[in-house]
C-alpha cells in the first residue's frame, strides 16, 4: 500500500497530525521502539498499516471536514445580473448595495417556481376572490367612456399624498384597510384574509411584474385591483399616496409623523401600534427597520425619471440605473426593510401600496413629459431590449387577458383615477396645505417637509400649523422666514428586528448563526475626529492623531475611493457606527440582518458579528449569500479562509453550509454556541481567539473596485438567445422563449388533432379535454385572424389588428393574407382615441384585442 503521507502536501499532512493528535493516536504510533526485535517490528508495522488506513479515510474524508461551510460560485441567474450591471455602471456611479437589491431579488423571482417552498404565496390564480378583482379591473379598461350628451361621465377618483387628506379621508382608508385584513376568504382547507390573498398576489409568480418593462403597466393594474378592493368595503376611499421626498429632507425621516399612531404606526422592530398593530402575515409578524439602510426618493431622483422622453430609457435592458424607474423604486423598500424588504413579501405591509402609488404618479409625470415632446406614451412600448421575455409588449399581464401593452393606455389617468398636486411651497407661499407638513428652507430650495409628531403637538397646542386642504383646526399666517430643522446628534441605530422567517414559518430555532469578521478602513467622508498630536508642545491640526494621512507608511496602502453612497446616510460624529452583515436564502427564502459596531476613527480596525442562516439538515445543505455594507449602501468585498491557515483569500460570499456528522462546525446551533466557537474558554483563564472558525471575512476599504468580481471569472453557460422575430416593418419584435425554459409559442395544426370550440374559436389539439400549455399560442383554424392564447390552463382570445396570424412565425402580420375582405376588414383596432385619428396614428400590428363572443 502507498504510503499516503509521503504524497500529501505539508498542509494536509498538518491537518491530519493535528486531527490524530486530537485522538491521541499521533504519540503512541509514531514513538520509535525501543527495542528491535522482531514482535516491535511487528507491531510497529502493524501501527504503520493502521495509520495508513486511518490517512485513506481521512484523505478522503478531508474535503468534508472543512465543508461544514464552503464556498460556492453564484447561481447562474444572480451572477449574470451582477455582470450586467457591470457592463453599464460601477460602484462610483451606482449606490453597491442597491445593485446587490436588485439582483437578488430579480434571482428570487425567476426562482420562486423552482424552489421547495411555494405556500400562501403563489398558486393564487383559480381563487375566486383573485378573480373576481381580476375581472373588474379589465372590465374598468374595456369599458367605454361615457359619451357627451349620454349623461355626465363617472368622475376619476382622485389620490392624494397621504398627510394631504382630510384625517376623515385617512381614517376612512385605514379602516379600509384592516377591513380587508379581517374579512377571510376560503382557500383549499384554510381560511386566508383578503388583504392577505391581494399581497400573495405580488409575487415571484407575476414573472411580468419585475426585470422589465413590464413593471409599470403591471402595478399599474395591480394597484387599481387593490383600489377597487378597498371600494368594496367603502366606496368613497381612495388610495393615496407616500410622497417619501417629504421624509427625505428632514433632518430624522425615521421621526416623522407618518411612522406613528395617526398614520402608518412605529417603524421600529415589531408593528405594534397604529392601525396595523400586532398584524400577522403569510411570512411572520409585521416588521420594519426604518432608516437602516436605503433611501427615500429625493428631487433628483424623482428629476432621472420624469426628465426622459423615451420609455426604453427608464426601463429595460438598455435603461442606466440613475434612470431607471424599476431601481430607483428598490431603496425606499431596503430604508424600510421587514416584509417591505423582500419584494415577494413587500405587499404584506400597507405601505407597499401608497409607495408604488407615489412610483405610478412619476410614472405619470414621465408619460406627460412625452406628451409635452411629441411622444404618444401609448406607443412608446420598445419593440426589443424591454427586459425579461415576460415584458414583450404582447405578453400576457396576468390580470385578466390584458398584455403589457394594454398597460400603457391612456384610458387608465383619463377615465379611472387622476393624482392631487404633490404639496409644495415657496419664499412667498409657504403654506403646505397640511397641518402635518411644514415648510423648510434646504439649502436655498424651499421644501415641504413631515413634520415629527413633538412639532405637530406642539403647533397644535398653541392653535398654529399649516393647514389646508380640507383639513380641520386652526388656522395661523404664514411665518416670515421658514424654520430650520433642529441638528439631532447622531448615535448608534437601535437594535435590527429580524422575523426568523424560513420558508413560510417563523421559529428562531430554525436558524444558526455564523460568525463574520469584519475589517474596517477608516471611511473618506469620516474627515477629523478631533483628537491632534502635540508636536514641541504645540496642537498639529492638520490631521487627527488615528488618521492614515498623518503616517507615510500607512498612508500608502489605505488610499480609499469614492463609491457612491445613500447621500443621506446614518453616520456618526462619535466615531462609532455600523456595518450591516446580512444573509440572504438562495435555495430558501429567508433574509436576516445584523450589524457589527465598527471603530470609524481607526485607519483599520476589526470586529466580528453573528449572522443567522437556515438551519442544514443532513444531505440537504443551505445555499446562503453573505453581504456586507454601511448605512451608505457602501458594499464591502468577501473573502474566505483557507482551511489549515490563517489566510484569507477573495471569494464570491456565497457559501454552502452543511451538517455532517462526526465532524466540528464553523457554526453554532443558536448565538451561543457561535459565540463559543469563536472564543474557547476551555483552554485558559482568558478566553482564546479562534480565528480558524471564522470562514468569512470582509474587507471594508471603500474602494472602488467591484465588489462581484467572482461573478465575471465564473465559467457561466451561454445565455438562452434571444430570437426576435420579425414583424413586416419591425424587424426588432418581441422576444420568444428559448426551448429550455419556456414551451414553444405556437403549436401548429395536424389533421390528426381534434377540434375543440372555444367561444367561437375553434382551435385543433391531441386531446380538447387536456390543460393548455402556458404561453402557447393556438390558432383559430375558423378565423384568420384570431388566436387562443393560453396563460395559466386559461385561453385568452386575441385578434390581430389590421392583420393576419401566420401560423408559420406564430405571430400576427400585417396585410390581409390568406384573410377575406370581410375577415380583414373586421380585424380592425379596437379603439382610436380622436387625437390619434386627426394624426392619422394607427395601432402597431402588435397590439391585441379581446374579440367578444
Amino acid at each position: 500500500m502507498v504510503n499516503l503521507l509521503s504524497i500529501v502536501n505539508e498542509q494536509t499532512r498538518r491537518l491530519i497530525y493535528t486531527y490524530l493528535h486530537e485522538r491521541y493516536i499521533v504519540k503512541s504510533v509514531w514513538r520509535e521502539p525501543k527495542q528491535t526485535n522482531r514482535k516491535s517490528v511487528m507491531k510497529v508495522d502493524k501501527m504503520r498499516f493502521y495509520i495508513q488506513e486511518i490517512c485513506v479515510c481521512i484523505c478522503i474524508w478531508l474535503p468534508y471536514a472543512f465543508s461544514k461551510v464552503e464556498q460556492i460560485d453564484y447561481p447562474v441567474k444572480l451572477a449574470r445580473c451582477y455582470n450586467g450591471y457591470y457592463n453599464k455602471t460601477s460602484v462610483s456611479r451606482s449606490v453597491g448595495y442597491s445593485i446587490h437589491f436588485s439582483c437578488y431579488h430579480e434571482y428570487r423571482l425567476k426562482t420562486s417556481t423552482e424552489r421547495k417552498y411555494k405556500g400562501k404565496l403563489l398558486g393564487l390564480k383559480d381563487n375566486a376572490y383573485i378573480k373576481r378583482n381580476m375581472e373588474s379591473v379589465e372590465s374598468n379598461f374595456r369599458a367605454k367612456r361615457q359619451a357627451k350628451g349620454h349623461g355626465k361621465p363617472k368622475p376619476r377618483r382622485q389620490r392624494k399624498e397621504i398627510r394631504m387628506m382630510t384625517d376623515k379621508e385617512r381614517e376612512k382608508y385605514l379602516a379600509a384597510v384592516t377591513t380587508l385584513k379581517v374579512t377571510e376568504e376560503k382557500v383549499g382547507n384554510e381560511s386566508i384574509s383578503r388583504f392577505g390573498l391581494l399581497a400573495a398576489f405580488h409575487s415571484g409568480e407575476q414573472l411580468g411584474a419585475h426585470g422589465g418593462c413590464g413593471f409599470g403597466p403591471w402595478h399599474r393594474a395591480f394597484l387599481i385591483m387593490y383600489e377597487q378592493a378597498l371600494m368594496q368595503v367603502d366606496d368613497t376611499v381612495t388610495l393615496p399616496y407616500w410622497d417619501s421626498t417629504l421624509d427625505f429632507y428632514m433632518e430624522d425621516a425615521t421621526q416623522s409623523i407618518l411612522w406613528t399612531d395617526k398614520f402608518m404606526g412605529n417603524g421600529d422592530g415589531l408593528v405594534t401600534t397604529g392601525p396595523f398593530k400586532d398584524w400577522d402575515t403569510a411570512v411572520g409578524p409585521l416588521t420594519r427597520n426604518i432608516g437602516v439602510s436605503g433611501k427615500l426618493y429625493s428631487e433628483d431622483d424623482v428629476l432621472n425619471v420624469t426628465s426622459k422622453t423615451k420609455y426604453g430609457e427608464i426601463c429595460g435592458d438598455e435603461a442606466l440605473p440613475e434612470h431607471d424607474m424599476e431601481f430607483l423604486h428598490g431603496p425606499p423598500h431596503v430604508w424600510i426593510d421587514g416584509q417591505m424588504g423582500i419584494i415577494e413579501t413587500a405587499a404584506h405591509d400597507p405601505i407597499f401600496f401608497m409607495h408604488h402609488s407615489f412610483v405610478d404618479l412619476i410614472w405619470e409625470k414621465f408619460r406627460d413629459n412625452q406628451r409635452r415632446n411629441g411622444v404618444d406614451p401609448q406607443e412608446d412600448y420598445p419593440a426589443e431590449f424591454f427586459g425579461d421575455i415576460f415584458h414583450a409588449p404582447e405578453e400576457a399581464m396576468g390580470i385578466g387577458s390584458m398584455t403589457m401593452k394594454d398597460g400603457m393606455d391612456d384610458k387608465f389617468t383619463r377615465d379611472i383615477y387622476e393624482y392631487a398636486p404633490r404639496p409644495t411651497c415657496s419664499r412667498k407661499k409657504q403654506n403646505c396645505g397640511s397641518k402635518y407638513l411644514k415648510c423648510v428652507d434646504v439649502s436655498g430650495a424651499f421644501r415641504c417637509v413631515s413634520k415629527t409628531l413633538d412639532e405637530y403637538e406642539a403647533d397644535m397646542a398653541t392653535g398654529g400649523g399649516n393647514t389646508g386642504g380640507g383639513n380641520t383646526g386652526g388656522g395661523s399666517c404664514p411665518t416670515p422666514k421658514p424654520p430650520v430643522p433642529p441638528k439631532v446628534k447622531p448615535t448608534l441605530h437601535k437594535p435590527v428586528q429580524n422575523n426568523f422567517c424560513v420558508n413560510g414559518k417563523s421559529d428562531t430555532r430554525e436558524w444558526v448563526y455564523l460568525p463574520i469578521r469584519v475589517t474596517y478602513q477608516r471611511p473618506p467622508d469620516f474627515t477629523n475626529y478631533g483628537s491632534y498630536p502635540i508636536r514641541n508642545g504645540k496642537q498639529a491640526s492638520k490631521s487627527d492623531i488615528y488618521a492614515p494621512s498623518g503616517y507615510s507608511s500607512m498612508n500608502k496602502y489605505i488610499r480609499p475611493g469614492r463609491p457612491e453612497n445613500y447621500g443621506n446616510c446614518k453616520s456618526s460624529t462619535s466615531g462609532a457606527g455600523e456595518m450591516y452583515i446580512q444573509s440572504d436564502g438562495l435555495n430558501y427564502d429567508g433574509t436576516y440582518r445584523e450589524y457589527a459596531v465598527i471603530d470609524h476613527r481607526l485607519a483599520i480596525s476589526m470586529s466580528v458579528a453573528y449572522v443567522a442562516v437556515k438551519k442544514p439538515e443532513i444531505n440537504d445543505p443551505t445555499d446562503v449569500v453573505i453581504s456586507a455594507f454601511d448605512s451608505c449602501g457602501r458594499v464591502c468585498h468577501a473573502t474566505c479562509l483557507i482551511p489549515g491557515t490563517d489566510y484569507y483569500r477573495p471569494c464570491s460570499g456565497a457559501l454552502r453550509v452543511s451538517d455532517i456528522p462526526r465532524f466540528p462546525k464553523m457554526y453554532g446551533g443558536n448565538f451561543g454556541n457561535s459565540v463559543l466557537n469563536v472564543w474557547n474558554y476551555t483552554a485558559s483563564t482568558c478566553p482564546q481567539f479562534n480565528i480558524d472558525q471564522i470562514y468569512v471575512s470582509f474587507f471594508c476599504d471603500y474602494s472602488n473596485r467591484w465588489p462581484w468580481e467572482h461573478a465575471r471569472k465564473q465559467n457561466l453557460p451561454p445565455p438562452p438567445p434571444k430570437r426576435r422575430p420579425s414583424v413586416n416593418n419591425q424587424p426588432n419584435g418581441p422576444r420568444i422563449a428559448n426551448k429550455q425554459t419556456e414551451p414553444s409559442l405556437t403549436m401548429p395544426p395536424t389533421s390528426q388533432k381534434q377540434k375543440c370550440a372555444i367561444r367561437g374559436c375553434m382551435i385543433e389539439r391531441d386531446d380538447c379535454r387536456a390543460p393548455c400549455e402556458n404561453l402557447v399560442n393556438y390558432p383559430c383554424v375558423n378565423k384568420c385572424n384570431t388566436f387562443a392564447r393560453c396563460f395559466y390552463k386559461k385561453y385568452y382570445i386575441q385578434t390581430c389588428s389590421y392583420g393576419h396570424y401566420d401560423i408559420t412565425n406564430g405571430k400576427c402580420q400585417r396585410g390581409k393574407g390568406h384573410c377575406t375582405d370581410e375577415e380583414y376588414n373586421r380585424g380592425g383596432p379596437r379603439h382610436q382615441h380622436s387625437h390619434n385619428r386627426a394624426r392619422n396614428i394607427h395601432r402597431p400590428v402588435q397590439r391585441w384585442g379581446r374579440r367578444p363572443g
